[in-house]
């Protein structure tokens, strides 16, 4: 199940945040199933990590 938190969609499963609804689902399909997608992840902000601020 994704989560809004702080304007983010978190992917329940590995707390990866992605701006849009429709990449975190996709996180938490590949999570449940155990596959990775390298392309995805560049999209989300891990666990414990701040989105940098563009001024």
């Amino acid at each position: 199940m994704v989560k809004q938190e702080n304007g983010y969609h978190v992917c329940d499963v590995c707390k990866y945040r992605y701006a849009d609804n429709e990449h975190a689902l996709t996180c938490e399909d590949n999570c449940r199933a155990g596959t990775f997608d390298p392309e995805l992840e560049s999209y989300g902000i891990p666990p414990g990590e701040e989105a940098v601020a563009q001024e």
